[in-house]
């Protein structure tokens, strides 16, 4: 019984056969290109442009209004995907961004009301405004990752033109 191997500058015969599939599935699947109609694919960190957005909003928050608009849009604008993506990336830096102003103003009101006999009255100030700040980084992120996509998309198509 005699095993056949390859000569050493030749091909093993899978390798070979492999090329060539690959050369006939792709010479007419458009859906294989690297290119979509809004531009050049490219593959994106979900997460680091979440936080990157994020951090925009944060650092912003007491000098601009609506800043998770803003953060949003960075977001967005670094995914550059698709409507849907920028509002997964705009909602996931509005929930980050979330975390630091969900310390800040629970402080912020404990410092103002001291008494035992208002602690009810700051559970539900707290509550009211946890509820505010979410609905607020998480629904304006959104927004704003929506807009950074759609900014990607007419920057991309007019550097094409």
């Amino acid at each position: 019984m005699t095993i056949d191997s390859p000569s050493p500058g030749s091909e093993p015969p899978d390798s070979a056969s492999r090329a060539a599939d690959e050369d006939t599935t792709s010479a007419g699947d458009p859906s294989d290109s690297d290119e979509t109609l809004s531009g050049p694919v490219r593959e994106s960190n979900t997460l680091l442009n979440a936080l990157l957005g994020a951090t925009v909003t944060v650092t912003t928050a007491f000098l601009v209004p609506l800043s998770p608009v803003l953060g949003g849009i960075v977001a967005g604008y670094l995914e550059g995907a698709d409507a849907g993506s920028g509002l997964k990336v705009g909602a996931l830096s509005g929930l980050l961004a979330l975390i630091p102003l969900l310390i800040v103003v629970p402080l912020g009101l404990l410092l103002f009301v001291l008494e035992p006999i208002a602690a009810a009255g700051v559970l539900i100030l707290v509550t009211i405004a946890i509820g505010f700040l979410a609905v607020y980084t998480v629904g304006f992120g959104m927004l704003g990752g929506l807009l950074g996509v759609y900014l990607y998309r007419e920057f991309n198509t007019r550097r094409k033109r």
